[in-house]
């Protein structure tokens, strides 16, 4: 007679169970009597939904899964309106398990009430979570990589200025002096200290660095590894650089490759939004050595690339509880990520990177 397990989800590879297990214990501290809400879609793998949904009920939550409509695409997240019963349910939550919304217009209210959402693949995962949690988690050494992003994260945090340059052509600087490091290591609770750390983690970790004000940047960014911006396109693996010029935060020109270049271009002029050229509003270094260039949003952990955040930033600083120390219009109608494989990042004078290597011992803090 077949499991229980087997019978359900005949595909599920119960190394799975224990990875979510690991999250709602370690990363959640999730406790019995709980109330937590499972936002997903039919992109989802049930399984994966199961997952999550039986682990909680294991541990003592009171669950609800809530299969919604797909959300937009990534980049375009922030224009998303979602309706009144998702919004209902939400207030009822203590946590949300995002498998399917993203930047949802309601999650800046849920995280402002108290609640704390983890997002596995990093909002809309899709068919590829499962795989993508196990490799860069359970094969992982996940306290140690802990350790080492809360310490990039004290490096950004005490240096004035950040550099990053790289032989394809990247060349650029940024005051950073009054910005606070932050580990993005997917840990919400502090065991220490008994407290919520954060409100909002994605997962896989970890990607330390800084979300910024506007206004700030210049240079030259060479774009060598992937392009998330045009939905029509998904994810862009340009075949030679695309070079993004930044004044004072903003975009002014784009430039290198013809047809990646081109339709980047096309894309924001599409968009009608001054907003939408800003930039960077985040810079984070992965760090997680079992991450790759996939399917979902995991290619910001492959260790060693930078990614810079662009566009919108009213609902990621929202969530994280960042908004009100921000100036000026912080919404677009897009959020679009740009990733650089082999830059080379320095803090002051402390090297954190140097052609995409992350050194096994980094420079000390103070």
């Amino acid at each position: 007679m077949p499991s229980l397990i087997s019978s359900i989800t005949p595909d599920l590879q119960p190394e799975f169970l224990q990875v979510v297990d690991y999250i709602y214990r370690r990363m959640v501290n999730l406790q019995k009597g709980a109330n937590v809400l499972i936002l997903t879609d039919s992109r989802m793998p049930r399984k994966t939904v199961i997952a999550f949904q039986g682990v909680a009920m294991m541990i003592g939550a009171e669950v609800m899964v809530a299969e919604n409509r797909h959300a937009l695409p990534i980049p375009m997240q922030p224009s998303d309106k979602w309706n009144n019963m998702v919004k209902a349910a939400s207030r009822e939550a203590d946590i949300i398990v995002d498998m399917s919304v993203g930047y949802g217009d309601f999650m800046q209210e849920f995280t402002e009430r108290g609640g704390v959402v983890v997002s596995p693949g990093d909002g809309p995962g899709g068919w590829c979570t499962e795989e993508s949690l196990i490799r860069t988690m359970l094969h992982v050494d996940l306290d140690a990589l802990k350790k080492e992003a809360e310490h990039i994260a004290e490096l950004f945090t005490e240096a004035k200025t950040c550099y990053i340059t790289s032989e394809e052509g990247t060349d650029f600087e940024i005051d950073i002096s009054d910005l606070e490091g932050d580990s993005m290591d997917g840990f919400l609770w502090d065991f220490e200290k008994k407290e919520y750390r954060t409100s909002f983690v994605f997962l896989p970790p970890a990607q330390p660095g800084v979300i910024v004000p506007r206004g700030r940047g210049d240079g030259v960014i060479a774009l060598d590894a992937v392009i998330q911006a045009d939905p029509a396109f998904g994810q862009d693996y340009p075949e030679s650089p695309v070079f993004v010029t930044l004044e004072k935060g903003r975009v002014v020109d784009i430039g290198g490759n013809g047809f990646s270049a081109d339709r980047l271009r096309i894309w924001l002029e599409s968009l009608n939004s001054a907003q939408a050229y800003n930039g960077p509003v985040h810079i984070n270094i992965g760090n997680n050595p079992r991450a790759r260039f996939s399917e979902i949003s995991e290619f910001e952990r492959v260790r060693g690339v930078i990614t810079f955040g662009m566009g919108d930033v009213s609902v990621l600083s929202g969530v994280l509880g960042m908004a009100d120390d921000m100036e000026g219009d912080l919404a677009a109608p897009a959020h679009w990520d740009v990733v650089m494989k082999r830059p080379s990042l320095r803090l002051d004078d402390k090297i954190v990177s140097r052609n995409g290597i992350i050194p096994s011992e980094l420079p000390p803090v103070g």
